[in-house]
C-alpha cells in the first residue's frame, strides 16, 4: 500500500535534488529574502494542496501535494537563478559537469567498501576524487579561463593544507 505514495515522493524529491545547491548559490549572492519568500510560497502551496487532496485521496494525495510543492520550488529557484545570474542548468556544459561527477562518486563509494574507515583514508580518497573530477572537467573542455583561475587559487590553498597535514602526521 505504501509503494504508490513512496514512488510519487521519490519522483518529487528527484526533481528537486538541485534545490539545495541553488539555494546555497542564492544565499552566497545575498538573496536570503528570496529564499524565504520561495519557502513560504511553497509552504502555502503545500498546505492548500494537502487540504484539497488528502480528504479525497488520503496518503496518495499528501504525496502528490508534496511532489507538486517540490516541483514548484525547483521551477521557481531555476527561473530565479537564470533570470538573476543567467545560470542555465539545462545547457550542455552543465550536463557535462554533472556527468563529470559520476566517476569521482563511484571512486568514493568503491573506496568506502575496499579500505578501512579512518581520517587518513578518507582524506586520500577525497583528494583523489577531486583530482579525477578536475581532470574529467578539463578533458571534457567545460572549464573556461575563470574556472581555471579559481582552480589554481584553490590548488594553492589545498597544497599548503596538505603539506601541513603531512608534517603533522610525521611529527614535525
Amino acid at each position: 500500500p505504501a509503494v504508490i505514495p513512496l514512488s510519487i515522493l521519490a519522483t518529487g524529491f528527484f526533481i528537486s535534488a538541485l534545490v539545495p545547491l541553488l539555494m546555497v548559490f542564492l544565499s552566497l549572492h545575498k538573496k536570503s529574502k528570496l529564499i524565504l519568500i520561495n519557502s513560504l510560497c511553497v509552504l502555502i502551496v503545500n498546505i492548500i494542496l494537502n487540504l484539497i487532496l488528502i480528504p479525497k485521496y488520503g496518503i496518495i494525495g499528501a504525496a502528490i501535494a508534496t511532489a507538486i510543492s517540490n516541483l514548484v520550488l525547483f521551477l521557481s529557484v531555476v527561473i530565479e537563478t537564470y533570470s538573476l545570474y543567467h545560470l542555465n542548468l539545462f545547457s550542455l556544459k552543465m550536463l557535462l559537469i554533472g556527468l563529470s561527477s559520476i566517476l569521482p562518486l563511484v571512486l568514493i563509494i568503491a573506496f568506502r567498501y575496499l579500505f578501512p574507515h579512518n581520517i587518513g583514508v578518507l582524506t586520500f580518497v577525497v583528494l583523489i576524487a577531486f583530482v579525477v573530477y578536475v581532470i574529467s572537467l578539463l578533458k571534457l573542455k567545460v572549464v573556461d579561463n575563470t574556472d581555471k583561475n579559481i582552480l589554481r587559487m584553490f590548488g594553492k590553498k589545498i597544497n599548503i593544507k596538505i603539506l601541513k597535514a603531512v608534517l603533522r602526521l610525521i611529527g614535525e
